[in-house]
């Protein structure tokens, strides 16, 4: 056995314990890897729903020892990328490279990385390859809300209906009320221009055109009739009201008494409530 041999073999059995040891963080690391990729993938694109971190809806107050657990592994894998990268270097600059320990290093390190990954990369990725899914609707309203026309543009380019259902917030849905909501203009027009419903409510009945009109926007409010916007149409009134009314655009227009608003609004009857029918 020559000098250099037997090195090999005692520098392999010195760090016999680092690769044995791979083997009891790597299964954890995994199950949390799997989890937090199906959340991403089927989750968030068969189901609409929004992905949960490592696939857990983690409450701090009562799952304390769940939480003190994953830290236990993500600290542990991370410790060991540490010691194995920097032993891995070493082999390899006195050029004697260890072929297990590479593969386990980059294995836990893809472990390690993908739970980190933003949502927003994922959805960029399997809108490109799978399409949108059931994320549609969340996606177009996301950036309804933001106003990114050119980021609308391409998301319906890519076959997302304007009027696609949010599963994942249903409380933002559809993308030009959620727009209208934020005040955005320019995606506002967009949206109308790509044939958006101007009478379709949110998932609590509220109009795009009375949201409009409580905030004041008149060129909001103008698009919105210009594209078919109804100033009749009543919305529910969920704040217990004396008389649980349902005001129109018409109403609120009224009983804020803005008269540049009032003039944009074609005439109609006071929504009538259930006490004087």
């Amino acid at each position: 056995m020559t000098a250099e041999t037997g090195q090999t073999v005692r520098t392999g059995r010195e760090f016999r314990w680092l690769t044995m040891s791979w083997w009891f963080i790597a299964p954890p690391m995994a199950m949390l890897t799997l989890s937090d990729v199906r959340e991403h993938t089927f989750t968030r694109y068969a189901m609409g729903q929004l992905p949960r971190d490592f696939g857990m809806q983690l409450n701090p107050h009562t799952d304390i020892p769940l939480m003190l657990l994953l830290a236990a592994v993500l600290l542990a894998s991370a410790l060991w990328l540490f010691m194995g990268g920097g032993i891995a270097l070493y082999e390899l600059a006195a050029k004697r490279p260890q072929r297990r320990l590479s593969w386990q290093l980059v294995a836990l390190a893809v472990a390690l990385g993908l739970p980190f990954v933003p949502a927003s990369a994922w959805d960029e990725v399997l809108l490109r390859t799978v399409g949108p899914g059931k994320a549609a609707g969340d996606l177009l309203a996301s950036v309804a809300a933001q106003g990114d026309v050119a980021r609308l543009r391409e998301l319906v380019a890519r076959g997302i209906a304007v009027d696609a259902q949010n599963h994942a917030r249903p409380r933002d849905s559809p993308a030009l009320w959620v727009a209208v909501r934020n005040r955005k203009l320019d995606a506002v027009n967009f949206l109308l221009d790509r044939g958006a419903n101007p009478n379709l409510g949110s998932h609590f009945g509220a109009l795009p055109l009375v949201s409009a009109v409580k905030t004041g926007d008149i060129a909001i409010a103008r698009a919105l009739i210009a594209h078919g916007a109804d100033p009749c149409a009543s919305e529910p009134l969920w704040t217990g009201t004396r008389r649980h009314e349902q005001p129109s655009a018409w109403s609120v227009a009224q009983a804020k008494g803005e008269p540049e608003i009032i003039n944009i609004l074609p005439a109609c009857p006071a929504a009538r409530s259930p006490d004087n029918k």
